[in-house]
């Protein structure tokens, strides 16, 4: 996992935003990976990122496993459908990317 990622997992009832600390609000493989086969088995959890799929894209041509997360909690230079920006603050929504593999490639 990426630094700043969290052992404790996630919490059912977390407390508010203001009264958590950063290692409560991490989203760990710890909390995914019993709950799926493939998808998440290999997580990377950044506080601030350009963009999931600038840094998923990088992680595919080096090779990442199929199902490989990049989970950000703010992005910087987000894009949408059709390249549309958006407003990714931090600690607001769960920006996230994929590396999917076809089977053969």
């Amino acid at each position: 996992m990426s630094s700043g990622a969290s052992s404790e997992g996630l919490r059912a009832a977390a407390p508010s935003a203001e009264a958590r600390s950063p290692s409560e609000e991490a989203l760990t493989l710890a909390a995914i990976a019993p709950r799926t086969r493939w998808l998440a088995r290999e997580l990377h959890w950044f506080a601030e990122l350009d963009s999931t799929n600038r840094e998923a894209l990088a992680r595919a041509a080096a090779g990442a496993a199929h199902g490989t997360a990049v989970i950000a909690e703010a992005q910087t230079a987000g894009r949408g459908r059709l390249g549309r920006s958006f407003f990714s603050p931090p600690r607001t929504n769960l920006y996230v990317s994929f590396v999917l593999c076809p089977a053969g490639s």
